[in-house]
């Protein structure tokens, strides 16, 4: 582990269970969960970064909390599909930036991200 690096991250989620079951099917992550109000998790293809939900009536929506964590991803119509497919909500659609394309969506538990591509 890196001295100065960042390595967790804590989301709040309106519904954990919903959470752990969308970002393990669509994002492959790794969870230990610690009582009912908290799951941590691991990322096998980034050991580096590591995280956790906890229970909360609030959101981490970039709005509230000025952070919007972004995922890349080289197929942008083939991600969305699969968020959509696992009863995630896209916010904001594709849109195209200097250096690429991106869009919004909110994961179970109302959990605002979004992800990118070159």
């Amino acid at each position: 582990m890196q001295t100065e690096s960042l390595h967790y991250l804590e989301f709040s989620s309106q519904d954990i269970k919903a959470s752990i079951q969308f970002f393990t099917q669509v994002f492959k992550w790794e969870f230990t969960l610690y009582g009912e109000a908290y799951a941590a998790f691991k990322q096998p293809q980034n050991p580096g970064l590591e995280g956790g939900f906890f229970q909360s009536s609030s959101t981490n929506a970039p709005a509230t909390n000025t952070v919007l964590p972004v995922f890349y991803n080289k197929d942008l119509k083939a991600i969305q599909e699969k968020i959509t497919q696992h009863n995630g909500i896209i916010t904001k659609e594709i849109f195209e930036f200097p250096g690429g394309q991106r869009f919004h969506f909110k994961a179970p538990g109302n959990i605002e991200m979004a992800v990118w591509s070159a």
